[in-house]
């Protein structure tokens, strides 16, 4: 493994090639990590380092493990790539009549909460993908930001605020993030929830909490507060751990939660399929890193995009509840897709 500083070169991939690039949250540095044959697998690699990613519905579809042999700091680098984007993005009528009838189904009692998400399309003009992956880098210092690509997944990026798993020295770390609002600029303590905000928190404590206990895993609960991710603000609770599994273990057994997927957890998996006319693929899913430079810490895959030759395909999504009011919704998701939108946007004018 190497770890080389920028300089005048660039590290060029191809559409054979795999990589993955990542920025740690508090950190204005960013890593380059490939194998030494620019390949990946489907099946966890036998020892560390490697960066994972598993999609939103790894029943259906399949992980991939990228070997970290080479490590590259600031590395400068390119990706020429010709897929075309098939999608368009989801109109609101259709977006607001859905968030009515998931209500309605809330209020049948067929579930309590459901995560539903759509898409939105930009055209990415001449925008290098190094360029808008810098620019994410330099304005979201507090998020996990990640670029990557393989031949079968395509390319992916984005800004994450929420951490799945990761280890905190003596025990492991975990957050309950839900509940969303803009950032008004008011201090942090001043912030006042809604019950549609807290009782989202709640089923995602509760989650934590039951899968934790049904295991025999025990954990510290800590307090409760307000936390800004980008241009919004969320409800956040942090749990530690003990560590008696491996963390790819433990991000599957917290992982899909109620903050991406709904609860109960089967049966809002299965109505997420009747109603979004796309197929997330890594969208909610996790990603991270497994031992490179002796991290461990794994992110759930949020606020990101799919990046095609002419297109950005964003992915936004909230939790619908009994106290959800459609247009507060597709609000909400216009203000989540703004951490990317506008680095897009000031990328474009500079």
């Amino acid at each position: 493994m190497s770890d080389t500083s920028e300089d005048a070169h660039i590290t060029t991939f191809s559409e054979g090639d795999s990589f993955a690039a990542y920025s740690m949250p508090g950190s204005s540095d960013f890593h380059v990590t490939f194998q030494d044959d620019h390949s990946y697998t489907v099946t966890p690699p036998d020892s560390d380092p490697y960066f994972v990613i598993v999609p939103f519905r790894r029943d259906r579809e399949a992980s991939k493990y990228i070997r970290a042999d080479q490590l590259l700091l600031n590395q400068k680098f390119s990706l020429n790539m010709n897929t075309t984007c098939q999608f368009r993005s989801t109109e609101q009528d259709k977006y607001l009549s859905d968030v009515q009838r998931i209500i309605t189904d809330i209020e049948a009692r067929h579930y309590q909460k459901l995560v539903y998400s759509r898409i939105i399309t930009a055209g990415r003009n001449e925008q290098s993908i190094y360029q808008i992956y810098r620019s994410l880098v330099e304005r979201y210092t507090g998020a996990f930001v990640f670029c990557y690509y393989t031949p079968d997944g395509g390319c992916w990026m984005g800004a994450t605020p929420e951490s799945l798993i990761e280890d905190g020295g003596d025990r492991f770390r975990t957050v309950a993030l839900a509940g969303t609002q803009m950032d008004r600029g008011v201090s942090l303590d001043e912030v006042t929830w809604q019950a549609k905000e807290v009782h989202e928190h709640h089923y995602l404590k509760e989650y934590i909490d039951h899968h934790l206990t049904q295991e025999g895993i025990s954990f510290t609960e800590g307090r409760t507060q307000t936390v800004k991710a980008g241009n919004v603000v969320h409800i956040s609770t942090e749990f530690a751990i003990d560590k008696v599994k491996p963390i790819t273990d433990m991000a599957n057994l917290l992982h899909p939660g109620p903050a991406i997927c709904g609860t109960p957890q089967n049966i809002a998996q299965q109505h997420i399929q009747s109603y979004e006319d796309h197929d997330r693929e890594d969208y909610c899913g996790y990603i991270g890193l497994v031992g490179i430079d002796d991290c461990h810490a794994i992110y759930i895959n949020l606020r990101s995009m799919q990046i095609f030759k002419e297109v950005l395909m964003l992915y936004v999504g909230g939790g619908i509840t009994k106290d959800s009011i459609p247009q507060d919704e597709w609000d909400e998701t216009q203000n989540k897709s703004l951490t990317i939108l506008s680095v897009i946007q000031n990328s474009d004018n500079q």
